[in-house]
């Protein structure tokens, strides 16, 4: 109605559904914020979040990016699964540009909690640490981004401070194992190389 232009929405979406209709609708309010939920790169995110294909999130992303009155930025749990594939998906999301922020907001997973980033040993946790220093000091974040930058970096250590790997590991390894079987997804070490140790023999 008339009170529409003074409205500003908001939206969680895993970009894999269009809605031209309700992007029409969107035309007639003050703004919209949209929150791309997406946890990883490519077939990693596929990986992750299954039955995503990743041809649909792009084109449904630059076409909500395109609308004149969205605001969007990624928002990416923090997980065993994809903690080794920030660094592509900081370079994808930087790579849009436009109003897309450059770093993501993240959002600590606890459940389940055998996919918790705590569950990996010690020694990969600490590889995953000095590969996003490593990142990150090529790549610094804009300064109204750098809090972001220190977010995801003390999610790692507290994963290390906190770690739990010595009991849940076995669970992870079993549960991932188990649902590459039904869901007939590829080994995540193919996808995660640093993986390749912690399934050897599994």
């Amino acid at each position: 109605g008339q009170h529409a232009q003074n409205v500003e929405l908001s939206y969680h979406t895993n970009c894999t559904v269009r809605n031209p209709a309700l992007m029409e609708l969107w035309k007639s309010f003050k703004s919209v914020n949209v929150h791309f939920s997406i946890d990883a790169f490519g077939s990693l995110n596929e990986y992750i979040r299954f039955n995503t294909h990743w041809e649909d999130v792009i084109a449904n992303v630059t076409e909500i990016m395109a609308h004149p009155k969205v605001r969007c930025e990624v928002h990416a749990t923090i997980q065993s699964l994809n903690i080794f594939g920030l660094p592509a998906l900081y370079d994808w999301i930087g790579g849009i540009g436009g109003k897309m922020p450059k770093l993501p907001y993240h959002i600590w997973m606890d459940q389940p909690s055998w996919l918790r980033l705590d569950v990996l040993p010690r020694e990969l946790l600490q590889e995953a640490e000095s590969k996003l220093v490593d990142y990150f000091s090529k790549n610094p974040a804009p300064p109204e981004r750098k809090w972001l930058q220190k977010m995801s970096l003390s999610y790692v250590q507290r994963a290390i401070a906190e770690n739990t790997s010595a009991h849940a590991i076995g669970e992870f390894r079993t549960r991932i194992r188990e649902f590459e079987r039904i869901r007939g997804t590829p080994p995540i070490e193919a996808l995660v190389p640093e993986f390749k140790e912690l399934f050897k023999g599994h």
